[in-house]
């Protein structure tokens, strides 16, 4: 009987910490789609003036490395408003904040 207890608990425990793990990953649809659909699919669909989409995994996909360079170096989104004098807020802004570049890169 201590066993069967032993090994419940074995498996529940495991359970719990896969769960956990799966949680702390990123994924496309999850975490960085939204992202894109707030700050870059209005320039970045199908019709658009960007010169490709990255609407789905299979549009960013081949893009990824220079997205991170571009996201990276502060190119993209385009946005060269200085924020750090006068006025911070702007509507329709565009830029990243650190945590979404943390969850892109």
């Amino acid at each position: 009987m201590n066993i069967n207890l032993t090994a419940c608990v074995i498996g529940i425990v495991a359970s719990l910490l896969t769960e956990s793990i799966l949680a702390q990953q990123v994924t496309f649809s999850r975490d960085i789609a939204p992202i894109f659909q707030e700050k870059c699919e209005s320039c970045h669909r199908v019709g658009a003036m960007a010169p490709m989409p990255l609407v789905t995994f299979d549009d960013v996909r081949p893009w990824a490395r220079a997205i991170k360079r571009v996201i990276t170096a502060g190119e993209m989104p385009p946005w060269q408003i200085d924020k750090s004098a006068g006025v911070r807020n702007f509507k329709n802004d565009r830029s990243l904040k650190s945590d979404q570049i943390d969850t892109i890169i």
